[in-house]
């Protein structure tokens, strides 16, 4: 299929990362193996919905009768997005295509060359996907020494008092739990931090309505006082079982009061359920100081791209859109999932443009928005 100039454009568009796991602790910034690659968390598991087991031997290499097992189930699920990711990863920054299990043996091989120099890999892989910023939630692994410009942090330091408050939930831990936060939004404030996440499952787990509205007020008025945003991460269930998205009609508009009262924080809404992505989108149109997040989760999908950039375009300046959170484990990972999402928006903006609803001009300039100018504006 022959790509559009403007698509080229588009493509080429830098990026800001807004949620990322990379620089764990073990785990290097870029891939050492197949594994590394083929291993990532979604793909993984959409492999093992089609009966795939994981195996490597000892030292983590893979044998011939692991590839073969890899492949089977990688042919089985070559519709879904996360496949499309390694496809591109692997033909981009290695040169290769999984056509046979030997392939997978192959690529192996050549990932740990590329490893072994590490460095010059990184440089590479985000000239190529013009990747600028990438964002980090823990303090230990916001620093990026091959290019020290890459690191952003949004510590989730936030969350610390609420789990160990849901440990022992009283009315004498409340206030324990909200001196803590407070002391912590003060600190990040000193160290220069310009926001902070939250894992909005863990407030919602606070039984007591009232306990409950004073750590979210504790949080919110902090953060408003400093001038500082918070991404809210929302709409995903974690449970022994299993990790679900979980709409919530209260969710959203619950917080608009929120919202109201404390203008000079930004609230960045980050969202795993479908329903609730909607609601998003009408309280960032609502409140000025509301933004539309990245997809997380079970809305990093295209159909749930195509639905939501239609939703967003519809409503809100693209500068209220930070699109991209890719959740990625390693560069190559960030780089597959920059190039799905930034494929998804030059296509739609394309037909925009062709409809006459938009200059090719001004698509460009949504395009940039949501990849990379709409963060831009409030994390740096």
């Amino acid at each position: 299929m022959q790509t559009s100039a403007f698509q080229e454009s588009v493509l080429g568009l830098p990026v800001f990362d807004t949620h990322t796991h990379l620089n764990a602790p073990g785990r290097s910034l870029a891939a050492g193996s197949f594994a590394d690659l083929g291993h990532y968390f979604w793909l993984s598991q959409q492999l093992q919905g089609a009966g795939w087991k994981m195996e490597a031997d000892a030292d983590d290499r893979l044998t011939p009768q692991a590839a073969a097992s890899y492949f089977h189930a990688f042919r089985q699920t070559e519709g879904t997005a996360m496949n499309w990711c390694l496809r591109r990863i692997l033909r981009d920054l290695y040169e290769m295509a999984i056509e046979s299990p030997e392939d997978i043996l192959a690529a192996d091989q050549r990932i740990r060359e590329r490893a072994a120099n590490e460095a010059e890999h990184v440089r590479e892989i985000c000239r190529r996907g013009n990747l600028l910023r990438i964002t980090q939630n823990l303090v230990s692994q916001a620093s990026f020494p091959i290019l020290p410009e890459l690191g952003v942090l949004v510590a989730d330091t936030l969350n610390g008092p609420v789990e160990k408050f849901l440990q022992d939930p009283t009315d004498e831990a409340v206030s324990r739990t909200v001196a803590e936060i407070n002391e912590s939004i003060d600190t990040m404030a000193a160290a220069g931090q310009r926001g902070a996440r939250m894992d909005w499952n863990l407030f919602e787990d606070v039984g007591e309505e009232a306990w409950r509205h004073d750590m979210l007020d504790a949080v919110f008025s902090r953060l408003n006082g400093h001038r500082m945003f918070v991404q809210i991460f929302m709409g995903m269930k974690r449970r022994p079982q299993g990790s679900f998205p979980q709409d919530d009609p209260r969710r959203v508009t619950g917080l608009i009061p929120y919202f109201q009262a404390y203008p000079a924080c930004k609230f960045e809404l980050v969202c795993a359920a479908a329903g609730n992505s909607t609601d998003v989108v009408q309280a960032a149109v609502m409140n000025p100081n509301v933004y539309a997040g990245g997809l997380w989760w079970y809305t990093f999908r295209p159909s749930m791209y195509l639905r939501t950039m239609q939703e967003r375009l519809e409503a809100l300046s693209p500068m209220k859109s930070p699109m991209l959170a890719s959740d990625a484990t390693c560069m190559e990972w960030c780089y597959g999932k920059t190039m799905l999402v930034k494929t998804l928006i030059a296509g739609f903006l394309q037909t925009k443009v062709e409809d006459g609803w938009m200059t090719e001009e001004g698509a460009v300039r949504t395009a940039s928005a949501w990849l990379h100018d709409a963060a831009a504006a409030y994390y740096l």
